[in-house]
């Protein structure tokens, strides 16, 4: 999956790129046991989710499209991105995927033989420290996502501590979720 979230952000240029929220989705989903009996109903919930994801993702398309006067002057114009369709054929990009895929599963066993706690964790912290193929400066980048991490559990303690009601844990969630997005794609 890791190899695959690599492959897949490079051909089609995904900012932020990498497989960071593949792999995050899939090991938070793959850490909760399911019994036999859950399985059709979780799959439908995931189907609906990822029905939902395309649909919010879509619908700022759809009314570009439509282009209401007061959004035109709401959103900054589209940026076109350029695809790239050679970039199964070049070496460094499934060098990059090997390195992503190793780097996952090494962090899962080392986490694992420690004894940490949602060890799924050091896997996602791989995947997101990983520079896209062919680029330069990625130390800073690194630099910015440790210390972004950083103050994303200072953040999060500082609501946790807080003991809100689960609506407002949801709700505060959502909004750094979508300034975060926001941000990084920046």
């Amino acid at each position: 999956l890791a190899a695959g979230g690599v492959l897949l952000s490079e051909r089609m240029q995904w900012i932020p790129f990498g497989a960071t929220f593949l792999v995050f989705a899939f090991a938070v989903v793959a850490s909760v046991p399911v019994t036999p009996a859950q399985v059709a109903a979780r799959l439908g919930l995931a189907v609906a989710t990822v029905a939902l994801c395309w649909a919010v993702a879509m619908a700022g398309l759809w009314l570009r499209r439509v282009r209401p006067a007061w959004l035109l002057r709401a959103l900054p114009p589209l940026r076109a991105v350029q695809r790239r369709p050679g970039a199964w054929r070049d070496a460094m990009v499934w060098w990059t995927a090997g390195e992503v895929a190793l780097g996952v599963v090494v962090a899962i066993a080392v986490a694992e033989a420690l004894g940490l706690g949602h060890a799924y964790w050091a896997a996602v912290t791989v995947a997101a420290c990983i520079p896209r193929p062919h680029s330069s400066g990625f130390v800073p980048k690194i630099g910015h996502r440790v210390v972004g991490t950083a103050l994303g559990v200072v953040v999060a303690g500082l609501v946790l501590g807080a003991a809100p009601p689960p609506w407002a844990l949801v709700a505060a969630v959502g909004a750094f979720q979508f300034a975060t997005e926001l941000f990084v794609g920046r």
